[in-house]
């Protein structure tokens, strides 16, 4: 388990690194804000799945339009390092 993780990270990291290149994603996103995406999201999806079921997909193309480099303006406060993301999801 722990070499697929590590592979799937390697994974996300390059692709994240090729669109930073790009110009398409802004350039202070990093791999350990997946986790508070996927975290909003989830709870989107379980606030609205029975009265607007469709509603993840508003949410999920905000998600998008906000992660373009055109659209990055400076963030408030630095990314969580990878133990802190860790230390987070152990509650």
């Amino acid at each position: 388990m722990e070499r697929a993780r590590e592979y799937g990270h390697g994974l996300m990291r390059r692709i994240i690194i090729r669109a930073q290149e790009a110009g398409a994603l802004r350039p202070d996103w990093t791999l350990e804000d997946i986790a508070f995406i996927t975290w909003s999201h989830i709870s989107v999806l379980a606030a609205t799945s029975t009265v607007a079921p469709d509603l993840w997909r508003r949410n999920l193309a905000l998600i998008f339009d906000g992660l373009r480099a055109k659209a990055a303006h400076p963030l408030p406060v630095p990314a969580l390092t990878e133990d802190q993301l860790m230390q987070a999801m152990r509650g």
